[in-house]
């Protein structure tokens, strides 16, 4: 609203930044950091729940997903060029190997799965399943593949279940769920997603 590309306002820049200089740095401003501090505290687990409950979408609706190299871990960058800071390969591939972040993770199962079956995710149907009202489920499959997205949408347990044809597993813990009625507090634990994947053969 005051300053932009094409009409800069320097004066009214340098001072917002003073502004934000202070508010980070200055002892007047403790307080706030510290109000701060506890607010973002309580949104942390909230956010996180939501990044991985849109990444679980975004990786298994139909399309190609928009993954941005670099931001396999917690990312809290604002838009460009703030996130196109150079990439450290060596830490992404030491946390790969031993499974300590859990987007990087996430992502790295649900691209093997695509690679080694590519025609359910290129070609797959997309078919949405009843479910609670704060459930997003939805099935794809193609010939004898299949998979089933559930996504928790509020942060609290869910009463629901869901009907399995088949033996699946689940990807993001590779557990295995037999056919029949499974509760969804028991396929999602403490997770806000899952993605259940069958794969025939013959």
């Amino acid at each position: 609203m005051r300053s932009s590309w094409t009409a800069p306002s320097e004066d009214y820049e340098a001072r917002f930044c003073a502004f934000a200089h202070d508010l980070i740095l200055s002892d007047e401003a403790a307080s706030f950091r510290r109000g701060l501090s506890a607010f973002l505290a309580r949104l942390r687990p909230i956010a996180n729940a939501n990044s991985l409950l849109q990444l679980v979408v975004r990786l298994s609706a139909p399309g190609v997903p928009d993954l941005y190299q670099g931001c396999e871990f917690e990312d809290l960058s604002l838009v460009d060029p703030d996130n196109r800071r150079p990439v450290d390969f060596a830490a992404r591939a030491k946390a790969l190997a031993e499974g300590t972040e859990a987007k990087q993770t996430m992502i790295a199962r649900v691209l093997a799965v695509r690679r080694d079956d590519p025609e359910l995710w290129v070609w797959g149907d997309y078919q949405p399943l009843a479910a609670d009202a704060h459930v997003l489920a939805f099935s794809r499959s193609r010939g004898q593949s299949r998979l089933i997205v559930v996504a928790l949408c509020r942060l609290e347990e869910s009463a629901g279940s869901l009907a399995l044809d088949r033996s699946y597993r689940e990807l993001l813990t590779e557990k295995d769920f037999p056919a029949g009625r499974t509760w969804l507090k028991d396929l999602l634990g403490a997770r806000t997603a899952a993605i259940l994947y069958a794969r025939r053969h013959g």
